[in-house]
This record gives C-alpha cells, structure tokens and sequence, in this order.
C-alpha cells in the first residue's frame, strides 16, 4: 500500500507560526466547549475511543493537538513490506493477488502461454463445453464446474480403472476446492476438464481439445492445448507421503543439519518402471559401502518390500538422494529436493 501524503502548501513563512497558534487555539476551545456541554464523559472521544477505554482514559491528559499530530503521523508511516517466508507462510493459501506476485513472480508462465495460446486458436472466443470434454479420453478423468464457489464433478471417467486413479481423483478436487475457498477473491463461474493419469492420451487427432494436466511434454506439439496445474499430491499422496504439509513437518523434525545426515545414497523404489536404468542402478550400487539402494514392490507387502521400506521423510536422514525417471513425470522429486542432494539420470 502506498502511504497517505498530504499535497496541502504551507503558507508562506511569517504566517506559519501564526497560523499554527490560531489552529491550536480553536482545537482546544473545541475540546473544553465539548466537555462542558455534558455532565459525565462523551459517548467517543475526540480520538474515537469510547468512555472507559483504557486508551482514552490515559489520552485524557493529553492535549488534543497532541493526539492529533500523534495520529497524523502514524498516517504518514509507510506499512512495513510484505515478504514471503517460508516458516510463516508455506502453509498460507489464503495469500492475496499482491502477495502472490511477490512471492511467486515467475508462478504464471504456463498459464499466460495456454491462455494465449487459446485467444489465438478460438479467435478471442471462450472454450466451449465441445473443447474441454472428454470424448477423446480413454481413462483417467473428470470434468469440473464451478458454479457460486461451489465445486461439483459432473463426469468421470476411468476412475475406477485403477486404485491409483481413484486416489488422485479425490486429492485432486479437494486441492481445487481448497483453491475456491481461500481465494481471496470471488472465483468467477467456469467448467474445465482434468486427466490425472500420467500419459493423457490427447494427439494431433484431437485440435481442439483442451483440458487440465500434472505435467506437459514440451516436446509433444500436443501438448500446447493443455493447462498445467499443481498435482494432487500437494493434497496426498498416501503411497508417498500423505500431504505435502504433513512431509514437511516430518522432515522438520528430523532436521537439517547436513553434517549430521547418514554419509550414503538411498535410493528405493520399484522396477516395475525404467527398468534398464533401475536395475542398472540396483547392480552397480550392490554391497557398496556409500549405498543404500534396494527395489521394493510397488502396493505389495511381500517381505522384502517390508524389509527395504523407509518412508519419504526418512530419506532426509541420508545426505545423497537419488532421482531416477519413471513412467512419465515424478511425484516424487519434489520430496527428495526438500532436504537432501539430489543426483538424477537426466
């Protein structure tokens, strides 16, 4: 905000003292004329405070002019400025637009670049129900609508096709619905589709089609049409980590001193996915003092899986993480960056 500053000329300088006299004078006949109209105390002070406050009671034996410089002063003050940190604000979502751009000034750039992408392919005209639904789509979605900062599904699709989509399909709404009502703002009425699998499906055959996604290839000319969004795991992500708040209090307790950290690599995770590079990771890391690198099977409970499982917030207690590339984009890398080094194939 920008401080109130008064745009009123002094008079010309023999008069200011005069002037000043005069302004304080009728101030103070003002003040006793006020007082002595009544038999007890005003109902509001001249300093707005009401009778009995501990404020105006101590205020009383103040001049006037006193308390009115006093308060034109705090006026002129500049409010001190905002600036994000992260102890006291990285659970705030209730951040307002001024904030935001301070905070995350670079935060826009995908959604810039899809909106004008779509005003150039519609011709300045609204994406239509025709271009956000999801007819192309095999599995994996939803469609949305907002309507008086209400959130409802009006289609799915796939969802029960596997538990995992299931899972990201919940975590998914609650982070929109989130988004509505902590907006400081009236979030306008508006109808969209998300795909909350991995690989979406949408190709050159479909160039209207449009919807919302975790991630986008920017080497598939595709993927031009989609509007990136936060993934579901800043909800939950229960094969993980839970939320991503819950991560971030685990690993506070753990702390960060780096020196106190173990001195290995840890690594763990299935095969199932890239399974050249992870099994070559698993042979070259086999019995090596500086690792700790084991498979485990992906939603199994075989005993070997039991044996090498550590939570996600326990790879903060290793000083060297490692990334390895799965079936399409991580969900995982924005853990493993919280609190150790990480080193990735890419």
């Amino acid at each position: 905000m920008t401080a109130f500053h008064s745009q009123t000329a002094w008079f010309a300088k023999p008069y200011r003292t005069l002037s000043l006299a005069f302004l304080i004078v009728v101030l103070l006949l003002f003040t006793l004329s006020q007082n002595l109209k009544s038999n007890g105390p005003p109902a509001f002070r001249a300093d707005g405070a009401p009778p009995g406050d501990l404020q105006a009671t101590e205020a009383k034996d103040k001049p006037a002019t006193a308390t009115l410089l006093a308060s034109v002063d705090r006026v002129s003050e500049s409010p001190p400025r905002w600036s994000w940190w992260p102890g006291r604000d990285r659970n705030n979502h209730a951040l307002n637009v001024e904030q935001c751009d301070s905070a995350f000034p670079d935060l826009y750039h995908e959604i810039d670049r899809s909106a004008a992408f779509w005003r150039e392919r519609n011709g300045g005209r609204k994406i239509t129900k025709d271009q956000y639904k999801l007819d192309w789509s095999e599995d994996g979605g939803i469609s949305i609508m907002i309507y008086d900062q209400q959130l409802y599904v009006t289609y799915s699709r796939g969802l029960n096709d596997f538990l995992h989509w299931e899972e990201r399909s919940k975590a998914t709404l609650q982070n929109i619905n989130r988004a509505v009502l902590t907006s400081p703002d009236p979030v306008p009425n508006m109808e969209f589709s998300v795909k909350i699998n991995d690989r979406y499906g949408l190709t050159a055959k479909f160039p209207n089609a449009t919807t919302w996604v975790f991630s986008r290839n920017i080497t598939d000319v595709a993927m031009k049409q989609v509007w990136l969004m936060p993934d579901f795991n800043f909800w939950s992500y229960p094969r993980v980590a839970g939320s991503y708040a819950d991560f971030q209090r685990q690993t506070l307790r753990i702390g960060d001193d780096f020196a106190a950290k173990e001195d290995k690599l840890v690594w763990r995770g299935t095969i199932n996915f890239n399974f050249k590079l992870r099994d070559a990771l698993i042979q070259q890391t086999k019995h090596q003092p500086w690792a700790d690198v084991r498979k485990v099977a992906e939603d199994s409970n075989d005993e070997e899986s039991l044996r090498n499982h550590i939570s996600m917030p326990d790879h903060c207690k290793y000083k060297y993480t490692i990334h390895t590339e799965g079936w399409a984009w991580s969900g995982r890398l924005k853990y493993l960056w919280y609190a150790s080094v990480v080193f990735s194939d890419a």
